[in-house]
């Protein structure tokens, strides 16, 4: 800025001292007078009566494409704009010249290659002639113009968006942060304020942590937080920050760009699911033991062809209890962050599946794995093959059979169960790769929902391969530990 100001004194300067030398050649040195002209880094030029160049700097010859700025000497200045820009000069710009003396505003120049280029033009009249200062904005009129994109984007995304300075101040605030966050408070009572004005000290806090992140580690990138924007009612709103840093000026920290979506219903959406999955799941339990017992019990005492309904229950309610363990797992699951450490796929196969040749003696259950095969994934990926070899078993045709292979395929760590019965339901794999289930379209239970979730926790896919008369393979992709992240 020091620069700039330095630089407009000296055109300034040169304008005076050029329009007192056209006026009264005699009453200025003229040596000094070219010099604060040829030093200028606008481009100036002077035009005697005849309307053709009789003095051009070097930077008004540079701006328009000229070695030597004597190329322009004696030139008509026409030859430096297009037709419709020479019209409207005549037209519009040099009546106002020779009545009022002096025009400033904005042209289209025409470079010597024939580009053009947005130039700030200003116009003195003088006794000797005309005075021309012209400097090159095409670059600021871009920037403008993106500003204004951007600005106009902003203003009407979906999510506030804000600006603070250096110091932590409002500089900028879209209108959804006005109209969408029920904050009590409009633009005018924000622009300007400390950001303290919105926020307490804890998040004040967290936002700083953030920013000195950013600063240390991640000059370009973004952290996000959850905050609470406090109204002016005194209640809080609830939102996700994605914050970052404004770009730097000189290597010097000019503030902090932020995203604001409100999470409040999220929020509110999430406690209450958690109360209810918690009361459900304890008094589930709780019952289900009650009903389980009572019915083991009957079914001592009665005798075999009165005992059997007895039996179905205690049955259903232990199957009952298996999905409500499930739904426990899967919230853990969904609970945790993505999986980053690994796991020898071959070994937890290989120790998973000899404890289920224990528990399922009838059952053939076939293991084709290499010595070590490592992918991303944790302890949990052992209960997924049980669940899934659980669910082979439980679809047999003659006699069930379970082979589950572990192998290499193209960029990934593959773990193919595959059942020698009926195979899984095309429902039950629709349903795994709809949006949503619908009454009509849902799963049997939850294992394949575990099984599906716990893999896209670790970035693998599930997948399905052959139905009847085969049976189906489901399909595990890993990611291999040597291409983690």
């Amino acid at each position: 800025m020091m620069f700039y100001r330095y630089d407009r004194a000296k055109v300034f300067y040169s304008e005076i001292m050029i329009h007192f030398w056209m006026s009264d050649p005699t009453g200025c040195d003229e040596w000094a007078l070219k010099q604060a002209a040829d030093a200028a880094m606008d481009g100036i030029a002077i035009l005697d009566h005849e309307e053709t160049y009789r003095y051009v700097n070097r930077a008004h010859a540079d701006l328009y494409g000229f070695d030597d700025p004597e190329a322009l000497v004696g030139k008509d200045w026409r030859t430096l704009y297009g037709e419709s820009e020479v019209e409207r000069f005549e037209s519009e710009v040099m009546p106002v010249l020779r009545e009022a003396g002096e025009w400033r505003g904005e042209a289209t120049g025409r470079r010597k290659d024939g580009r053009e280029f947005t130039q700030e033009l200003s116009l003195s009249l003088t006794d000797g002639g005309i005075v021309c200062v012209v400097r090159d904005v095409t670059e600021r009129r871009e920037r403008r113009k993106r500003l204004e994109r951007y600005e106009t984007a902003m203003q009407n995304i979906h999510d506030g968006v804000y600006m603070l300075d250096a110091e932590g101040r409002i500089t900028w605030i879209n209108k959804t942060a006005i109209e969408a966050f029920d904050s009590g408070y409009e633009r005018e009572d924000l622009v300007g304020s400390f950001v303290t004005k919105i926020l307490d000290d804890e998040d004040v806090e967290k936002c700083l942590s953030l920013i000195q992140e950013l600063l240390r580690e991640d000059p370009h990138g973004s952290r996000r937080c959850e905050i609470a924007i406090q109204t002016a009612y005194g209640d809080e709103i609830r939102c996700e920050l994605n914050l970052s840093l404004r770009p730097f000026e000189d290597g010097e920290f000019r503030g902090t760009v932020g995203v604001v979506r409100d999470i409040s219903g999220r929020k509110r959406r999430e406690q209450q699911l958690s109360v209810l999955n918690r009361v459900l799941r304890h008094n589930l339990r709780n019952e289900l033991n009650v009903i389980g017992g009572n019915a083991e019990r009957l079914a001592t005492e009665l005798d075999d062809e009165h005992a059997r309904p007895a039996r179905l229950i205690c049955e259903a309610s232990e199957q009952i209890i298996d999905i409500a363990e499930t739904a426990r797992r899967i919230e853990a699951v969904l609970d945790r962050d993505d999986a980053t450490t690994s796991v020898d796929v071959a070994a937890v196969v290989e120790e998973r599946c000899a404890d289920l040749r224990d528990a399922h003696p009838d059952a053939t259950i076939a293991v084709e794995t290499p010595s070590e095969r490592r992918a991303i994934a944790d302890e949990s990926l052992g209960e997924a093959v049980e669940r899934l070899v659980e669910t082979a078993i439980g679809n047999p045709g003659a006699e069930p059979v379970v082979t589950v292979t572990v192998r290499e395929a193209d960029d990934r760590m593959e773990v193919r169960v595959a059942d020698g019965g009926t195979g899984l339901p095309r429902s039950e794999i629709e349903v795994l790769f709809e949006d949503r289930e619908t009454p009509l379209r849902h799963g049997r239970g939850l294992d394949m929902w575990f099984v599906k979730w716990l893999v896209d926790s670790y970035g693998g896919e599930l997948d399905f391969e052959r139905e009847t008369p085969e049976g189906s393979v489901v399909v595990v992709r890993l990611r291999p530990a040597s291409v983690a992240g």
